[in-house]
């Protein structure tokens, strides 16, 4: 009686469930997630719906568009390939402009500026100068967003791309001019929020930073970027148990981006687990050279994990390629005066000694290596 009751039961359930996934409308759960910037649910409700209706031109733009949102450069190059078999006219220039981002996505800058090549819209020169910095061309890059930044002063994509360039030269007040003009075109827009919240990172104002980035990661949940830079700014300003989920949640999604690995690897330092940190660390270690911060902290797992050898050869390439980084000197030095060669740590060291602007652990550093500041000077 009891087993017939559960069978029941279970059958009732199964009903209930396929009732209610008969009733869902995929085609509408797609533009409410959508609209709401759930490009995961949009992505996915999407592709049901084009199950059913595989030639509707509004659900294969909007996938290919969530593809974008997600860096799924070849979903979104399907996509725009059954866009064009449906004859479907998105206005002028349109689907060649979602294809050269999808190009961009997936690495092929030269396909996206054979794409671009006769486009004088606002966004073709944003897409232009991502490809040609994706090729390395920077100042054709910057060239690039200037020309259509001319032709379309207040274009936020533009501003918010331009913003983040200027911010990584240096120029603080420009970067921090045109991410104000991003945000005044389009308040709500991701591009501003993240430019804004990034250049005030960049500029050591981690508050400000994380009330950009905050809402950029309300408003945008399923962007991978707003969630990183969130987490990042969290960190920044020690709301460490706030960050971890976060982290975590990143680095479940994508393991082998590069400062999601740091951000998670930081949080095993603090927790003293040397051997996570190395082993979060290991699988981007082909991209340690375009992080002096993530290298250095390797070494140290290196180091706290017994391969001591290993570590100083990464030290000493990671001070080769970046002379003025401090946090590599230092470590460098430790290493030097841990196994007895003084003179090697006191060349490191001796620029610091007489140095007023030093951080105390330098100087302290120094004097231990034998020097003082008639030495120093």
């Amino acid at each position: 009686m009891i087993m017939t009751r559960l069978l029941a039961a279970t059958l009732s359930l199964a009903l209930m469930s396929a009732c209610q996934d008969a009733s869902t409308d995929p085609a509408a759960e797609a533009r409410a997630a959508a609209a709401a910037n759930r490009w995961v649910d949009a992505h996915r409700q999407a592709g049901a719906a084009l199950r059913d209706d595989p030639a509707n031109a509004e659900l294969l733009e909007l996938r290919l568009r969530a593809a974008l949102a997600l860096g799924d450069g070849e979903g979104a190059l399907a996509m725009a390939d059954r866009l064009a078999a449906a004859n479907t006219d998105l206005g002028p220039g349109q689907l060649d402009r979602l294809r050269a981002e999808a190009h961009i996505r997936r690495g092929d800058p030269a396909a996206a500026l054979t794409l671009l090549a006769n486009d004088s819209t606002a966004d073709a020169y944003r897409l232009r100068a991502m490809a040609h910095g994706v090729a390395g061309r920077m100042e054709v890059a910057a060239a690039e967003r200037l020309a259509g930044l001319a032709a379309a002063p207040d274009d936020p994509r533009l501003n918010a791309d331009h913003a983040l360039a200027l911010a990584e030269q240096g120029d603080g007040a420009g970067a921090r001019q045109h991410a104000a003009r991003a945000l005044a075109a389009a308040p709500d827009g991701l591009d501003g929020l993240l430019a804004a919240g990034r250049v005030e990172l960049s500029l050591g104002d981690a508050g400000s930073a994380t009330t950009h980035l905050a809402e950029a990661h309300r408003l945008y949940p399923d962007s991978h970027g707003a969630l990183v830079a969130y987490a990042q700014a969290l960190g920044m300003t020690g709301q460490i148990d706030a960050a971890r989920p976060l982290i975590e949640r990143a680095h479940a999604a994508a393991p082998e981006d590069l400062a999601v690995a740091l951000l998670k690897a930081r949080l095993a330092a603090q927790d003293g687990q040397w051997g996570l940190v190395r082993a979060t660390l290991q699988r981007v270690e082909d991209r340690l050279r375009e992080s002096a911060d993530a290298a250095i902290l390797y070494a140290h797992a290196l180091n706290r994990t017994g391969q001591g050898v290993q570590a100083r050869a990464l030290a000493e390439r990671t001070h080769t390629r970046h002379p003025d980084y401090v946090p590599a000197t230092r470590f460098l030095a430790e290493l030097h005066l841990a196994e007895g060669r003084r003179e090697e740590a006191a060349a490191l060291l001796r620029p610091y000694l007489s140095d007023a602007k030093a951080e105390p652990y330098l100087r302290d550093a120094a004097r231990e290596a034998g020097l003082t500041a008639k030495a120093g000077g």
